[in-house]
């Protein structure tokens, strides 16, 4: 396949005969990933089948393509892109080379917290842009809820961790659902954490990988600390946050506070890890359930303690 792929971007002009190609994995989108190394330069070529196309491909070919036609210095250049009908989707980007965890020093974390930060500032120009639908965020399935319920029992019986405070966010959990609700307003990413961000020559920020982009809030942040803390990254929490404060309040011209921020975050914790991350929990050791579990209530104490819930 990757060299009747070659074959084709050869024939659109795009990539000079002698150029090579080969497989480098299948993305966690469902796309298959390729590095093509030519007289041009070194591309990477994302290629979505036709069953992939029905998943993600289609939301990441239509960022790229709309994307492409503006000057947005964090966006990996777009080469070429395509929909074929048999080879599926086509999507050639210049290729970016990683970021080491020792390379992720504060300069490198703040202007991270940037990018975000023009990311979420753009709501209102990528919604139009991509057609997508202003909607208030929907609430969970009541079965949803029940094997969310039911699965945090299962890991915190089986462990014999103490569940008072976890009976007090499940009889409360209307409540972040209404403030979820009121305040999934911005333009994000959806999939931010250190793995997602490359060097282009100049050593700036390249961020990649948009099939995930929805309608979100500013706990996007928290979601790049956490990862970066897993990751081993000396991340400057305060820091971040407060980089990204300013940069959003001037962008938007709106004043947005730290306290904005964690509050959000905080809600963001509490929502997602109630309801999805039991189910990944069910074999892991003491320790990573209690990382997990921990953060949780440490977000609901704090929102509790400020009345927030």
């Amino acid at each position: 396949m990757s060299d009747v792929l070659l074959k084709h971007l050869v024939s659109k002009n795009v990539m000079d005969e002698h150029a090579k190609i080969h497989k480098l994995n299948k993305g966690g989108s469902g796309a298959s990933i390729f590095e093509i190394n030519g007289a041009y330069g070194d591309f990477i070529l994302k290629n979505y089948d036709m069953e992939a196309i029905q998943k993600l491909g289609e939301k990441e070919y239509n960022f790229y393509t709309v994307s492409n036609n503006f000057n947005l210095k964090y966006l990996p250049k777009v080469i070429y892109t395509e929909k074929h009908n048999t080879l599926g989707l086509l999507i050639l980007l210049k290729k970016y080379r990683d970021i080491a965890v020792a390379e992720w020093d504060l300069p490198r974390q703040l202007s991270a917290a940037d990018i975000i930060a023009q990311i979420h500032s753009k709501s209102a120009f990528f919604i139009n842009q991509m057609n997508m639908k202003n909607e208030r965020f929907l609430p969970p399935a009541a079965e949803t809820l029940e094997k969310a319920y039911a699965d945090w029992n299962y890991v915190l019986d089986k462990r014999n961790l103490d569940k008072t405070t976890f009976k007090s966010i499940n009889k409360n959990f209307n409540s972040i659902i209404v403030f979820m609700q009121s305040h999934r307003d911005y333009f994000i990413h959806g999939d931010f954490f250190p793995d997602n961000c490359l060097l282009d020559e100049n050593n700036d920020i390249i961020i990649t990988d948009w099939q995930n982009y929805q309608l979100g809030s500013m706990a996007e942040v928290s979601f790049f600390i956490s990862i970066g803390y897993d990751w081993g990254i000396d991340i400057k929490e305060e820091a971040i946050k407060k980089r990204y404060c300013e940069k959003l309040s001037f962008y938007t011209n709106k004043h947005v506070s730290i306290t904005d921020l964690d509050m959000e975050c905080d809600m963001s914790t509490v929502f997602v890890t109630y309801l999805y991350w039991a189910n990944y929990l069910k074999d892991s050791g003491m320790d990573r359930v209690k990382s997990i579990f921990n953060k949780m209530l440490t977000a609901y104490e704090r929102l509790s303690t400020n009345d927030f819930i």
